[in-house]
């Protein structure tokens, strides 16, 4: 986030918005709120794995619309691609599906990965329509959810956050590059 000042009625007053007459003076990013379901995301980006559940990646980018390259680079920071996997935080399968996002869109399984990844590839093309085919503010959503990217005015000053939105552009230049 960032720390803003600015003179209001013949006082210096601060403030996190960016109001007119405002200017900067401090940058700064928070832990995660426990209730948050970010997760910290840089780590090892690792080389492209496009073997991985190809069919179905190829399928749900066509039936969505979202950038097969993109939906990739969320799938591999989110879970490496395991079928299996469940974070700390509680979401599970490829993509890494909360269980609110799962019942929204009436996944049966979050462990089939058909399922979790045309899921993702869904609720993808709903945050990239929602931000204007922004994908900074759709994978800071997809990570931190769509709530903390409208409190935040675009990605949280969580550090998971900027980490996980840092990894999924470094992983979404490689698939591109890659396919």
């Amino acid at each position: 986030g960032t720390l803003y000042q600015r003179q209001q009625d013949g006082a210096t007053v601060y403030s996190t918005r960016n109001l007119p007459g405002s200017t900067p003076v401090l940058k700064f990013t928070v832990q995660t709120p426990e209730e948050s379901p970010a997760h910290e995301g840089l780590g090892q980006v690792g080389t492209p794995r496009l073997d991985r559940h190809a069919q179905a990646f190829r399928a749900a980018a066509k039936a969505t619309k979202v950038d097969d390259a993109f939906l990739r680079a969320i799938a591999h920071a989110e879970s490496g691609f395991d079928v299996t996997a469940v974070s700390p935080k509680g979401a599970q399968g490829v993509m890494q599906l909360m269980p609110e996002v799962a019942n929204q869109y009436g996944v049966t399984d979050p462990y089939d990965a058909t399922q979790s990844i045309q899921t993702g590839a869904r609720h993808l093309q709903w945050l990239l329509q929602r931000y204007g085919n922004d994908y900074t503010r759709a994978a800071a959503a997809y990570n931190a959810g769509a709530g903390a990217v409208a409190r935040y005015g675009g990605v949280p000053p969580y550090r998971e956050t900027q980490a996980y939105v840092q990894k999924v552009a470094a992983l979404h230049a490689l698939y591109r590059a890659a396919m």
